[in-house]
C-alpha cells in the first residue's frame, strides 16, 4: 500500500461497531508481515532524491525576508540545529521509505528538543511533547524515526561514540514499544487523560540517580517559571504608566504599530473559544505587543508576544500568536480532509489529538 492509498479519516458514526483491540492487534501483525520491521532499518538516498538546499529555499518562501539569513545562520550552528530546522528535508526522505499503512495524527517534528516540562491549564507540570507546527495525518512511524534520528545526532554532538548512540536509540525504541504495549488495551478515557507528572510516585521510566537529579532541577525551575518571571525579561515600563517591549533586534522588536490589528484578531479568535474561556479572556486587556523570533525552523514566520493585564499591573498574561504555514510532510501525503486544510485548525487539533505514543 502506498501513502496515496491510505484512508486518512474514517467517517464519524457512533452507530458503527468498532473493532476490539485484540482484532486490531492481529491486523497489525498481518501488516508487519507485509512490511517487516527490518524494512525500516536502513535508508539510502535514491538517485532522484530532492536537493536538500532547494527544499530549504522552497521552505523560505513567504517568510519575512530580513529574517531568512538568521534562520540559515541558526541552522548552520550545528548538525542538531540543522536537523531542527530542516523538517522539510527529512519529510522528503521519509516519504520514500516503507510505511506500516497505519495513519494517525502525527506531531511531524518529534525531535528530542521538543520534549520537556510544561504547565497545564490546571497549573500542573507535565513532561510531554510540545510544538505542533508540523502536525498532520500520516504514518505513525515517521514521528519515531525523527525522534531516534535526533537522539543519534544529539549524542554525536555530545561526544557519545557509535556504541553509546546505538544504545540510546535502542532504549528510545524500547520505551516507545513498551508504551504501545501498555496503552493498547487501556480505556479511551484513560489514555485521553494520561500524563506524566514529574516528581510523582509513577515514574516515566527507571532512571539513574544522575538523571533523577537533572529531572528534579528542571522541575524546580519549571514550577517557578510563570508570567511574572517573564515580564521583566521582555517588557519594560514607559515611565508614563504604559508598557513597551524591550528592543533586542532582530529577535525582539516592538509591534506597537500592529496593536490595533492584533486586538481585532484576538477579538475574532475569542469567538472560537468555549464560553468559560472566552469569559476568562474578557477580563484582560492588551497592553503591549512585540515581534519575537522563536526556534530554528520557525524563524521568518510571523510571531507576536502579547502582554495583557487582568486585575492590575501585577496580574500579567502572556500570549504567543504564531503564524501557521503548510506542514513539512504535506507535499508527500494525500490532501487533508475538512477543517485540516486550515493551518491554524490543523495545528490546534494536532496539539490535543496527536496519536503517536510518547
Amino acid at each position: 500500500m502506498t501513502i496515496a492509498e491510505i484512508e486518512l479519516v474514517p467517517g464519524f458514526d457512533l452507530g458503527r461497531v468498532l473493532k476490539h483491540w485484540k482484532e486490531r492487534h492481529a491486523e497489525g501483525k498481518m501488516l508487519r508481515r507485509r512490511v517487516p520491521r527490518e524494512a525500516h532499518a536502513e535508508w539510502k538516498p535514491g538517485k532522484n532524491r530532492s536537493d536538500p538546499l532547494k527544499l530549504l529555499a522552497e521552505s523560505n518562501k513567504g517568510r519575512q525576508e530580513h529574517l531568512i539569513p538568521l534562520r540559515m545562520g541558526r541552522m548552520a550552528a550545528s548538525p542538531f540545529a540543522f536537523l531542527r530546522g530542516s523538517a522539510c528535508v527529512m519529510a522528503a526522505d521519509l516519504s520514500t521509505t516503507p510505511i506500516s499503512s497505519i495513519p494517525v495524527i502525527i506531531d511531524g517534528d518529534a525531535h528530542l528538543n521538543n520534549f520537556g516540562m510544561y504547565g497545564t491549564p490546571l497549573r500542573e507540570v507535565v513532561f510531554d511533547l510540545n510544538d505542533f507546527d508540523e502536525a498532520i495525518i500520516g504514518p505513525w512511524e515517521w514521528d519515531l524515526k525523527r525522534l531516534v534520528a535526533s537522539i543519534n545526532v544529539a549524542g554525536r554532538a555530545n561526544g557519545l561514540n557509535r556504541g553509546e548512540r546505538d544504545t540510546a536509540v535502542k532504549q528510545c525504541v524500547k520505551g516507545y514499544r513498551s508504551n504501545v504495549h501498555r496503552l493498547k488495551s487501556m480505556g479511551v478515557l484513560d489514555v485521553w487523560y494520561l500524563h506524566y507528572y514529574p516528581g510523582s510516585t509513577n515514574p516515566l521510566a527507571k532512571m539513574t540517580p544522575e538523571v533523577e537529579a537533572v529531572f528534579a532541577k528542571t522541575l524546580a525551575k519549571a514550577r517557578h517559571t510563570d508570567n511574572r518571571t517573564l515580564l521583566p525579561k521582555v517588557i519594560e515600563p514607559t515611565g508614563h504608566g504604559g508598557w513597551k517591549s524591550k528592543e533586542d533586534p532582530p529577535v525582539l522588536t516592538s509591534a506597537h504599530a500592529s496593536k490595533a490589528k492584533v486586538i481585532d484578531a484576538l477579538n475574532r479568535y475569542a469567538e472560537s473559544l468555549s464560553p468559560e474561556r472566552r469569559f476568562m479572556l474578557a477580563r484582560y486587556h492588551l497592553v503591549a505587543a512585540a515581534d519575537r523570533v522563536v526556534g530554528v525552523g520557525s524563524v521568518g514566520t510571523r510571531a507576536y508576544l502579547l502582554l495583557l493585564f487582568g486585575n492590575g499591573d501585577d496580574d500579567p498574561l502572556f500570549l504567543q500568536v504564531k503564524e501557521s504555514v503548510m506542514p513539512a510532510h504535506a507535499p508527500h501525503l494525500p490532501p487533508l480532509p475538512g477543517d485540516f486544510h486550515q493551518n491554524g485548525k490543523r495545528r490546534s487539533r494536532g496539539t490535543k489529538s496527536t496519536a503517536s505514543v510518547f
